[in-house]
């Protein structure tokens, strides 16, 4: 260790500590506390409440709870390009294609329509057949959608 470099911080010493961590934290019942962990340890489950209520908890993701169906999609662009992308709500993600929002490759093509949709059993595979898809030429990708009827209906234009 060089000379003049701070040493390992000695936690006992209160002085040491002050610049690291604050010496009274307040409560969310305005007592005043030395360490408030040690506080809520003590005041219960029921009083933690308040306190755990501001931080960042942890769901739990959707596959533990059970797969859901995705979606691999194939939009047919105004320039009679084809566009291939997945989600879990094709009628949702197209009125955002629609809307601009889709992405940026269809925003300037609009207006798009549903060339073909395929249900997948999880996100997993639904990408991994987005990835194949994409690596067909545009001759498979139209035989692919004339094959497949799509099962969202069109939503009717506003005039």
């Amino acid at each position: 260790m060089r000379a003049g470099a701070p040493g390992p911080v000695d936690r006992s010493d209160d002085d040491a500590v002050a610049g690291y961590f604050p010496r009274r934290a307040t409560l969310p019942s305005g007592e005043r506390s030395s360490c408030a962990l040690e506080d809520v340890e003590q005041r219960g489950e029921r009083d933690r409440e308040p306190i755990l209520a501001g931080r960042m908890t942890r769901t739990p993701k959707l596959s533990r709870i059970g797969p859901r169906p995705a979606f691999v999609y194939l939009l047919r662009c105004a320039d009679a390009s084809l566009y291939c992308g997945w989600t879990f709500d094709p009628e949702r993600r197209l009125a955002a294609h629609r809307a601009g929002r889709g992405a940026r490759y269809t925003r300037s093509r609009l207006p798009v329509t549903i060339a073909a949709v395929l249900e997948l059993s999880d996100a997993t595979s639904a990408r991994r057949e987005e990835a194949r898809i994409k690596r067909l030429s545009r001759g498979e990708k139209l035989a692919l959608a004339t094959t497949q009827e799509s099962s969202v209906e069109p939503r009717a234009q506003r005039p």
